[in-house]
């Protein structure tokens, strides 16, 4: 496997395990605070890992052809990456967000509510910050992800319409 091929095992099972963390995270609050607008979240999050795992699956299989892949498995990377599009569109748009002064404002006040006063404004300030820089990285990855799954899948098509040529090579029309 090519360092590209390699590189993209290792985003994508870092993007999974910031998922799977998040799934369960969304999923306990949805269940402890009975917060049905995180089950929303948990669907969202749930079909990014599902996505992700179809994709390692796609990378398995062309690593290794020997390797079988269900038959399913192509229209679910396709169809499946809808999820990390989006959630990764809405991650990036929303910490952009952040830095509006008005949404700046309304989490200074959240942070000193959390902390009673304790934190001062340079640090609630330094916090939103990092808060910026992780959720971009994070949005950054999944869309990453999810583009370079369709660019795999456009190599297995490929692959699969080679396979077929050559099995087949009087059926060419010229």
């Amino acid at each position: 496997m090519d360092f590209g091929g390699k590189l993209f095992r290792v985003l994508n099972g870092l993007g999974m395990f910031v998922t799977g963390i998040l799934i369960l995270y969304a999923f306990f609050f949805t269940v402890a605070a009975g917060a049905l607008e995180m089950l929303m979240m948990t669907f969202l999050l749930a079909g990014v890992f599902f996505q992700a795992l179809k994709t390692n699956a796609l990378m398995r299989h062309l690593g290794n052809p020997a390797i079988p892949l269900k038959a399913n498995t192509p229209q679910q990377v396709q169809s499946l990456a809808f999820f990390p599009i989006m959630l990764g569109l809405m991650v990036i748009s929303s910490s952009f967000a952040m830095k509006d002064a008005a949404s700046m404002d309304a989490m200074m006040d959240m942070f000193d509510e959390m902390n009673n006063g304790k934190m001062s404004v340079s640090e609630v300030a330094r916090s939103l910050l990092y808060l910026q820089i992780i959720s971009s990285a994070y949005g950054g990855l999944l869309l990453g992800n999810a583009v370079s799954s369709l660019i795999y899948l456009k190599q297995w098509k490929d692959d699969q319409q080679e396979k077929d040529e050559s099995k087949n090579p009087e059926d060419l029309d010229f």
